[in-house]
């Protein structure tokens, strides 16, 4: 890392620097979305709270640890209508049913008298239960169920 710092921007050699390593090594205009798909949440939410022009390091991945550098960020052009327009419409529509399938439920439950009893403790799954019964003379025998 501190080789890599003085170096500065890298090149082709300090990009040949360090181990080998099985996915891409170089990601340009990439998202933060992307970045997670490909090395991890983690790796992403680390990456995108690093200073530009300059190497940072060591950030965790699934694949281990690495030296990152990050050339810049740039915000992301505001989203075009057209593009996000069936998603949203899809977001909209889980809404208004969510909503519907709430407000049935609740009127249906109002239409009832809702009582819940208690389950006997002998249907009760797990410790067995004792339960004591009295003969006619009034004593006491224990069973274990």
């Amino acid at each position: 890392l501190v080789q890599l710092r003085s170096a500065g921007e890298p090149d082709a050699q300090t990009l040949e620097a360090g181990d080998q390593f099985m996915l891409q090594g170089y990601f340009p205009s990439v998202t933060q979305a992307e970045i997670a798909r490909t090395m991890g949440s983690g790796f992403a939410e680390a990456v995108m709270q690093l200073d530009p022009g300059q190497w940072h390091g060591p950030v965790l991945s699934g694949y281990g640890v690495h030296l990152v550098y990050v050339y810049d960020f740039q915000a992301a052009p505001p989203p075009v209508f057209e593009d996000v327009q069936a998603t949203v419409l899809e977001d909209w529509h889980a809404v208004q049913t969510e909503e519907f399938n709430a407000a049935f439920f609740e009127a249906l439950k109002n239409n009832y008298d809702i009582i819940i009893d208690e389950v006997p403790a002998d249907r009760l799954i797990g410790d067995p239960v004792t339960t004591i019964s009295k003969d006619e003379s009034g004593a006491g025998e224990a069973s274990s169920s």
